[in-house]
């Protein structure tokens, strides 16, 4: 994990020519951002990328480094908390759920190898853990109703080639080269055939990054509050579509975080632009709602019919914004995020994007906001799963090490091999 004492890119140009030739501090190397062209220095120990010379960070940078270094402790801590195989299912009903996977998921449990894959094609697997091949059925077995709500609406559309004309959806992608680089258009993420497949194949993408991102947190101390504090907790999920995000909140936080509470003491909403999806959030015991990020609002748009204003104080309010950032980076949105930050009960923004250098983290260090990077960056910044805080808000990591159940979520074999903790902290 990384803590960033950045300031930001735009900035750190002449703060860097400044300062490239004073002495580096033991453990700090330089490197040069590829895509701003402007120098950047990294901690191998401490997991830590900085704008700013080591020399001259100021006091709460410095901080920024020794929380940093204290969640890399704390993450090789001996004792291993929280909840683990055989907390969702026992071994006859996940045997069940392996032979339904249609080859998603395969265990040999002779030699203790687990492997799914998030690719229709079934070509790249990636490994997990007992526990993670556990947490993969249960999805499976939650996704059997909004499956069912899907192929409802196939069947009514009485088009005897709609599933197929749904999977040349997903497969073509014919949007993604043009001028607004979308994956899939509106249109296109409203056809029912075209979700089922997005509903069978992107839950294990999505479920599985957001896992990883939110066993980063945890170690860089995101959850302390829980320890402390009793309020109820909400999570949205922005561009969360059918939701999986969520069921991935909901597992981990009652895994690790509050071990006691049971399913449906979280709060649970997903907003998106396709309405569509609603059905599918619903019938997994979650709300949704149609959301258009540039509106701004969220809180009044999530708060319970007749709740004032006042009620979001009364809530833990974790909001999880999934490669949405990617083509709403602009002033007007950063602005609205930073506000939401301010807002009562509104405890962190958990970001997942898809370039390694991600515009809109130097632009919320622009507006105040402390963004902690979370993936390792002994390769190089990336700038793909960041947490976004006020600097006011404090964070300590847990005192129990959380087990790495999807190593290598976000994918990193393109990245360069060699050297620094990535292969032990498993990202």
């Amino acid at each position: 994990s990384s803590a960033s004492s950045a300031s930001s890119a735009s900035s750190a140009s002449s703060a860097s020519s400044a300062s490239s030739g004073a002495p580096l501090p033991p453990g700090w190397t330089r490197h040069v951002s590829r895509q701003y062209k402007v120098e950047y220095w990294f901690h191998d120990g401490n997991q830590v990328s900085s704008w700013v010379h080591p020399s001259q960070m100021n006091a709460e940078q410095q901080r920024g480094v020794k929380r940093s270094r204290d969640a890399m402790e704390a993450a090789g801590a001996d004792a291993a908390g929280g909840r683990g195989a055989g907390w969702l299912m026992d071994e006859d009903e996940m045997e069940s759920w392996l032979s339904k996977s249609e080859g998603m998921i395969k265990a040999d449990k002779t030699a203790e190898k687990y492997e799914y894959f998030c690719d229709r094609n079934r070509k790249w697997a990636f490994g997990s853990t007992r526990f993670g091949c556990e947490l993969l059925c249960d999805l499976n077995r939650t996704n059997v109703a909004p499956l069912a709500e899907c192929q409802k609406l196939i069947v009514a559309t009485g088009d005897t080639a709609h599933e197929a004309k749904g999977m040349q959806i997903y497969s073509e992608k014919k949007h993604l080269n043009g001028p607004g680089g979308v994956t899939w258009s509106h249109e296109e993420y409203g056809h029912p055939g075209f979700q089922k497949v997005y509903l069978k194949m992107k839950s294990f993408q999505r479920f599985t990054e957001t896992w990883a991102l939110l066993e980063r947190a945890a170690r860089n101390g995101l959850f302390h509050i829980h320890n402390h504090d009793r309020r109820r907790v909400r999570a949205i999920s922005v561009g969360g579509g059918p939701g999986y995000e969520l069921l991935a909140f909901d597992r981990f936080f009652r895994c690790h975080i509050k071990p006691q509470w049971k399913e449906g003491d979280i709060e649970l909403m997903s907003l998106d632009l396709q309405p569509l999806w609603k059905i599918y959030v619903e019938s997994m015991g979650m709300r949704f709602d149609t959301w258009d990020i540039n509106d701004g609002h969220l809180l009044d748009k999530i708060r319970q019919p007749g709740a004032s204003p006042e009620s979001d104080g009364e809530y833990i309010t974790y909001v999880i914004i999934s490669y949405v950032m990617i083509y709403v980076t602009n002033a007007q949105t950063c602005n609205m995020l930073r506000d939401l930050l301010r807002q009562p009960g509104v405890h962190c923004i958990l970001v997942s994007e898809r370039g390694e250098e991600t515009k809109c983290l130097g632009m919320m260090e622009d507006r105040g906001i402390k963004v902690t990077r979370l993936m390792n960056q002994v390769n190089g910044l990336d700038e793909r799963q960041s947490m976004w805080l006020l600097p006011s808000t404090p964070t300590k990591p847990i005192d129990k090490k959380i087990d790495v159940v999807f190593p290598n979520q976000p994918f990193e074999e393109h990245k360069k091999r060699g050297g620094g903790n990535g292969k032990r902290w498993g990202r």
